[in-house]
């Protein structure tokens, strides 16, 4: 088996980089503090709040913009960089106090951790000191190490710090004294040559092992790395226990699996990391040396993406369950691959099949035996093997790694798609109809309706009793079908539900159906529809998820829709980034154990822990992150201040959150000025001289992962006036102000008295030279209005027109309860005539035919149009059936009477034509069917006679029939 089709577990990583903003691709250390993301760079002090990245340097009183270190003192931070210390306040990011080592002679900071009040232990390129932030002081420890070059430190504040230095070791400074660490236990692991920090835990990292010490410095764990991992540079243990591990070259993933730490998964074979940290989400941040920083999403614990390398849809997904316990392998051969205690899962996909443990799909192995094939459904049954519906029939196999497989297929049976069992049978649905296999004497025979035609397009089979299931079909509505009487029962048929592409049945024997682009409830046999999308397939499959809720498949990712509310409360769309979730068929959504969910989509497979998503999932929370004006401004929390005038006032909203943060779309109102919302346009919102009063500016956010309606306030902004003089300058404007109208209304008289006469006449003038312009737009309209609505080819009207003719003719014929007739007009082998003759030549003989049968049809109430390529299609009004198929004839018989030579024909020698025709007289019902339905239909019913046309042979008239309940689909003709 080629390795390369098997299933590879993908993994989202998302980039922040130089195009978000970063200073430099070179991140040194990073903390979390105050719901923002401090990073140290060469370039300056990064921010990251979510949504953009600040940048902090010289120009903002840093002592340099090359940062190599942070620490944090609530509500301080503390910048340790080439030059020295700067602290400033986290919130305003304002300088509070800085100290530069440089010009005392101890070379860069390397490290700050607070000891005391007011006082820092600084790690300097040349030794030990304590930073008096009170008489801004440094002091000398009296140590071996005031002159050494301190490497890092890591400790527990005041308590107890862990000192790395280059020449002399590990030291330990506790209470004041400074002492060398020695630990033999350690020791018996080699010599360390870097340490970090873990919120409670500090790592040693030697050559060959990652040693854990808790507050006290006590050996946890010890961890041995991998023979080809060597020198690791950081650690970090994960909430859900998976230990994060960094050479030189790759970050790896460890897990303890049977008492020993194993390799689970390698995240990036080429990254330089300096440090990991986890937010409050559960996302993990990977500050690089050259990459950037590195997000690695916590979704990925919830939502696992699996591909193959070559191109490959999924199409089906089935859970097999273990055989029992009691089951003899020996003489049940199809159970060889499924004796173990866990489900294996069964993946049809559009070129590959796949089988595999449900708990390690990246363990996948190809069906070999349907390797090429397309296959829309594959099911195990413990007693007759391995059957698959595919594109070329039915196939069965004993062993799944079996190459040569049986294949039952029939022309006229075609394409399969989906198979179920029922005793010794299967129930097979294709393209063609619905079938049952005799399993025994390997018989497949058609199941018929009570008129012995087939059913059409089979899509989708459900259960609903040992010997009951619903077919859904596409263009033939949803059938009941009865086995142990085959009999087939059409449900419905007042609703016109066409096309079905998925069926579920809750425990209360609810029925939900995915119905073209609406969603139908079913419940005490009674349909209602609940929910309608723009999209013209609402979904691909539906699951039930609860009492009120269902899952839907969808071609834009999977939704929780709620039958009460009747909105979409849940949405994955993108997740990998870029991964688009379009399912496929009703088969590619099925429900594991424990809430999971396993997607079958275009762009492979996904699964999915619904419960645990929705359960941790909060909507977004918008906040304000800056506040910039062109005027004095007073600000306090939620609260802004400004006085009138000219001026501007910027607002940035940042939300740090779970899902990708590009992802997040904001709208925003400003209460007491918009009555409405305004979507904005990235993060940043500009108001601009506000009239005096008082405002509320509200956000909303929504995602595609979280749907929130809440609208929060977050800021109040108060303009006041300029008090007395703002007054009084007001006062002396409106005088003014009104002296110059007044001035230019007295001159104004003066000229109008003046000029009245003269606008009189020109007004006369005017009036004439505006009638004879309406008169020739009049005429320019009407040559304008049979441009728009006739067929430049034909001059005969176009489909558009004949729409808007059709509705105006049902209307009257419902009110004056007359016949209607349509007929659609095709020419036989058209495509056959335009390839040899050419299109110019189909051009001239379009036109022919069209003038061939325009003479029949110039009553009122008559029309004909083209409908489209070589089809045109006619309206009757008044007309019995007789009298319509009479005329049909005579269109057949001039239309080959012209004697257009056709060599390419199936059916003659010259052109001829095929018509399919309706005749009914709608009757208007109050409620769901109207003219709208009726329009519609009669379309339909008269493509469904052209194709019985073209199907007994062409160059004849066929009408639809009442009784006619075939509903195959017309071939291109």
């Amino acid at each position: 088996m080629n390795s390369s089709n098997t299933l590879f577990h993908e993994f989202s990583n998302e980039w922040i980089t130089r195009e978000h903003g970063l200073p430099s691709h070179q991140i040194h250390q990073m903390l979390f503090f105050e719901r923002k993301l401090w990073l140290a760079t060469p370039n300056g002090l990064a921010i990251f709040d979510g949504e953009q990245v600040n940048v902090l340097d010289q120009k903002q009183g840093l002592l340099t913009h090359g940062i190599r270190a942070l620490a944090c003192d609530k509500p301080y931070i503390l910048v340790c960089s080439d030059r020295g210390v700067d602290k400033l306040d986290a919130n305003s990011t304002k300088l509070i106090q800085n100290i530069s080592t440089v010009d005392l002679g101890l070379g860069c900071c390397q490290a700050a951790i607070k000891i005391a009040a007011d006082k820092y232990l600084l790690a300097c390129a040349n030794g030990l000191r304590i930073w008096d932030t009170t008489t801004s002081q440094l002091q000398s420890l009296n140590s071996p190490l005031d002159d050494d070059f301190i490497i890092n430190m890591v400790g527990y504040d005041q308590n107890s710090i862990l000192i790395q230095s280059k020449n002399s070791g590990l030291w330990l400074y506790q209470a004041g004294k400074l002492e060398p660490f020695i630990r033999q236990q350690i020791a018996e692991y080699g010599t360390p040559h870097k340490i970090c920090q873990q919120n409670d835990y500090i790592w040693l990292l030697t050559e060959k092992f990652v040693i854990q010490l808790d507050t006290e410095f006590h050996i946890i764990e010890s961890i041995a790395l991998p023979s080809d991992f060597k020198a690791p540079r950081t650690a970090f243990y994960d909430q859900l226990g998976e230990l994060y591990i960094a050479d030189n070259q790759c970050l790896i993933v460890m897990a303890k699996q049977q008492e020993s730490w194993q390799v689970i998964r390698h995240i990036n074979d080429d990254v330089l990391v300096n440090t990991i940290k986890q937010d409050s989400y559960g996302n993990l941040w990977v500050a690089t040396d050259f990459s950037g920083l590195m997000k690695i999403s916590a979704l990925n614990h919830w939502i696992k993406s699996y591909r193959s390398q070559r191109n490959n849809s999924i199409l089906s997904l089935q859970l097999v369950e273990p055989a029992p316990p009691s089951t003899n392998i020996a003489t049940t051969p199809y159970n060889k691959h499924n004796t173990t205690d866990e489900e294996l899962l069964l993946i049809g996909g559009t070129s590959y099949s796949f089988y595999a443990p449900k708990q390690m799909p990246s363990q996948a192995k190809e069906i070999l035996g349907l390797r090429g094939l397309a296959c829309w459904d594959l099911n195990f049954f413990a007693d007759i093997g391995f059957w698959a519906a595919t594109d070329i029939g039915l196939i069965q196999f004993d062993d799944i790694e079996q190459e040569n497989v049986s294949i039952f297929s029939n022309e006229s049976v075609g394409a399969g798609r989906c198979l179920t069992r029922y005793d010794n049978q299967l129930i097979y649905g294709s393209i063609s109809g619905l079938y049952c296999y005799q399993i025994e004497n390997k018989k497949l025979s058609p199941l018929l309706d009570d008129n012995q035609h087939t059913i059409g397009y089979v899509y989708a089979i459900k259960i609903i009793s040992d010997s009951l299931f619903y077919i859904a079909t596409l263009g033939n509505g949803l059938w009941l079908y009865h086995c142990k009487t085959q009999k087939l029962q059409k449900l419905f048929q007042s609703l016109n539900l066409s096309n079905v592409y998925a069926v579920d049945i809750d425990t209360q024997h609810r029925t939900i159906l995915a119905v073209d682009n609406s969603i139908w409830l079913i419940e005490n046999e009674q349909a209602k529809k609940v929910f309608e999308v723009n999209e013209s397939v609402a979904a691909w499959c539906v699951h039930w998820y609860s009492p009120t809720q269902v899952i839907l498949g969808t071609s834009q990712g999977l939704k929780v829709f709620d039958l009460v509310s009747k909105t979409c409360t849940f949405i994955i769309d993108n997740f990998p980034k870029h991964k688009f979730w379009e399912f496929t068929t009703s088969r590619s959504l099925v429900k594991g154990a424990y809430g999971v969910f396993w997607c079958g989509l275009n762009e492979g497979l996904q699964s999915v822990n619904l419960n645990q998503l929705v359960e941790i999932i909060t909507p977004p929370v918008p906040e304000i992150k800056s506040l910039n004006s062109s005027n004095q401004l007073t600000t306090s929390s939620g609260y802004v201040e400004l006085t009138e005038g000219s001026w501007s006032l910027e607002v940035c909203i940042g939300c740090f959150w779970l899902w990708q943060e590009q992802s997040l779309h904001y709208k925003y109102r400003l209460v007491g000025l918009h009555s409405g919302w305004h979507v904005m346009d990235g993060a940043r919102i500009e108001f601009t001289t506000l009239p005096v009063g008082d405002y509320i500016l509200e956000i909303s956010t929504n995602s595609s992962l979280a749907q929130s309606t809440q609208n929060l306030q977050l800021l109040k902004i108060t303009v006041k006036s300029n008090r007395f003089f703002g007054q009084l300058h007001l006062k002396l404007s409106n005088w003014l102000n009104n002296l110059v109208n007044k001035y230019r209304t007295l001159r104004q008289l003066s000229s109008i008295q003046q000029n009245y006469e003269t606008m009189e006449r020109r007004i006369k003038h005017r009036t004439l030279e505006l009638f004879e312009a309406n008169q020739a737009l009049s005429v320019l309209n009407v040559q304008l209005e049979n441009l728009s609505n006739r067929d430049q080819l034909t001059d005969l009207y176009n489909r558009r027109y004949y729409f808007e003719q059709l509705e105006t003719e049902i209307k009257r014929a419902m009110r004056d309860e007359q016949p209607l007739t349509v007929m659609m007009i095709d020419i036989d082998f058209f495509k056959n005539y335009n390839d040899n003759y050419g299109h110019l030549a189909g051009d001239v003989c379009l036109k022919n035919v069209a003038q061939a049968l325009q003479k029949y049809f110039f009553r009122s109430g008559e029309l004909l149009a083209r409908f489209g390529g070589e089809e045109f299609i006619v309206l009757m009004h008044n007309t019995d059936l007789k009298s319509a198929v009479n005329i049909a004839n005579k269109c057949v018989k001039d239309v080959y009477e012209l004697a257009i030579p056709h060599a390419y024909s199936e059916c003659a020698k010259y052109i001829t034509i095929s018509i399919g025709l309706s005749m009914q007289i709608p009757i208007y019902h109050q409620g769901s069917f109207g003219w709208v339905d009726y329009r519609q239909q009669a379309i339909n019913q008269a493509d469904q006679a052209l194709y019985r046309a073209k199907a007994q042979g062409r160059n004849q008239v066929q009408h639809y029939e009442n009784d006619d309940l075939e509903t195959k689909e017309p071939q291109s003709h």
